[in-house]
This record gives structure tokens, C-alpha cells and sequence, in this order.
């Protein structure tokens, strides 16, 4: 049987995106489930996604007032994604996109990914800014 996150979503639910390990996602990537999940739906659903793998599950963890947006006094944990030259298309058309890859998470201070060494310190804006432009360059 299918599963309802189509229809959860339509009913106004609070749906939460996650991985539990290679018996359902190979790569361990929420990313890869995101993606997943935008190929499978319609556009204007594609907000609500990107919702379910970031404030969704702050929240569902009780973390709502420390993690899960960007607002000021959170913890700015985030991912850089690589995005397609831009071709005009609608914002959420290229984050996406089948090759939009993420480049680099940073989560309390730290750098991880394709981008970084193993956890890289970064000291906010100069140092993660300058380590962000010399990888990508």
C-alpha cells in the first residue's frame, strides 16, 4: 500500500521527512528523500516538502526555537546546495532540479560533505565564506 504523505500533506498535517537507514534510503540522504518526494508531486506542493525535512522535524524533536529556520538566535544549521545555471526558471524548479547536489551542511559551526574535510571548524561569516570559495573555485 502506498503511503499517505500526499494525503497528509492535502489535510494540513505537520509531515516530518527522515531516514532510518539503508533498509529505505541506500545513501542515508534526506536530501535524496526530498527529491524523491518532489518527483512524485506536484510543484505547489514542493514548499511543504522542503518544510518536512526542515521545520517539520525541528519541531516534531522540540527543537522549533533553536533549529529547523533560518531566524535570528537559531543555530544557523543549513545545507549549501549547488544549484543550475540559471535558465529563468521559478526558484523551486532549480533547487530541485535532478543535478541541483548539496555542496556542503554546516551544523553547529561545523562543515561536513563533499565541500569539507571531516568536520571542519568554521568561524561564521569570514572563515565559512572564504573555506566555501576556495573548495568551489
Amino acid at each position: 500500500q502506498e503511503h499517505p504523505w500526499k494525503q497528509l500533506l492535502d489535510a494540513g498535517a505537520s509531515v516530518c521527512i527522515g531516514t532510518d537507514g539503508r533498509s529505505s534510503n541506500p545513501d542515508y540522504s534526506l536530501w535524496s528523500e526530498l527529491l524523491f518526494l518532489t518527483r512524485q508531486s506536484d510543484a505547489e506542493k514542493w514548499p511543504r516538502i522542503l518544510a518536512a525535512g526542515t521545520r517539520s522535524g525541528a519541531k516534531a524533536f522540540g527543537l522549533e526555537n533553536s533549529a529547523g529556520t533560518l531566524t535570528p538566535g537559531k543555530r544557523a544549521d543549513l545545507t549549501l546546495i549547488s544549484l543550475p545555471e540559471s535558465t529563468g526558471a521559478d526558484p523551486w524548479t532549480s533547487l530541485f532540479a535532478p543535478h541541483a547536489k548539496p555542496v556542503v551542511t554546516i551544523v553547529n559551526g561545523l562543515a561536513t560533505g563533499a565541500a569539507a574535510s571531516a568536520a571542519e571548524p568554521c568561524n561564521a561569516d569570514r572563515e565559512l565564506r572564504t573555506m566555501l570559495l576556495d573548495r568551489l573555485a
